[in-house]
């Protein structure tokens, strides 16, 4: 398994580039050992916090 993009949200991604640092070494290290060229990009949600609740609530307009 080895995603394109990993994009963070919710509260954990206030955290910043204090979670991202080390998250990325893992996800390079453990996702992409043979793939050197196409390493997975991680992110942090435009929404942050917030990403969370407003994916719920599209989410329930869609099924509504």
């Amino acid at each position: 398994f080895q995603p394109d993009i990993l994009c963070i949200g919710g509260g954990i991604s206030n955290e910043g580039e204090a979670l991202l640092r080390p998250l990325k070494e893992y996800v390079d290290r453990e996702a992409n050992p043979m793939n050197v060229e196409n390493k997975t990009v991680l992110c942090l949600a435009k929404l942050g916090n917030d990403a969370g609740i407003i994916g719920a609530a599209l989410s329930g307009e869609q099924e509504a």
